[in-house]
């Protein structure tokens, strides 16, 4: 298996199970930027709570919540794109899909997390919502 820290994999090759380009890891400030939104998202917990359930009835709740999350999903799909300029994600990767799928997953862990979750685990989900989306969806091995 590659060392997916560097550019090539150790064994040289860069196979599908390879590694890509050298790039920045999710580190330290990508967790950190969770990990800072859990307790603004934890003080409005029934104000979001609220507006999910309002959402789901009123059209214009709806509209505007919707429109929240296609910002994120646009600013998402720009950084997909970059990195595959940058060549560390291959082309076959459908930007818009990819990033659906990291502004609609990420918005429902939150959204749980801030609902049923455990304060102390908040370090631990957003650690784990960071890198899981940064290696699945940014260094995912071409098909």
């Amino acid at each position: 298996m590659g060392d997916r820290r560097g550019g090539t994999c150790r064994s040289g090759s860069r196979s599908r199970e390879g590694c890509r380009p050298a790039a920045p890891a999710p580190g330290r400030a990508r967790r950190g930027e969770s990990r800072a939104r859990c307790p603004g998202y934890r003080e409005r917990g029934p104000l979001l709570a609220a507006i999910a359930e309002v959402a789901a009835y009123d059209a214009e709740m709806r509209e505007a919540m919707l429109q929240e999350i296609d910002r994120f999903t646009r600013h998402i799909a720009s950084l997909v794109e970059a990195e595959q300029e940058a060549g560390r994600l291959h082309r076959g990767v459908d930007a818009q899909a990819a990033a659906q799928v990291l502004a609609w997953g990420g918005e429902q862990v939150i959204a749980r997390l801030v609902a049923i979750g455990d304060p102390a685990r908040d370090e631990a989900v957003a650690r784990d919502l960071a890198e899981s989306q940064w290696y699945g969806a940014l260094r995912r091995p071409q098909a």
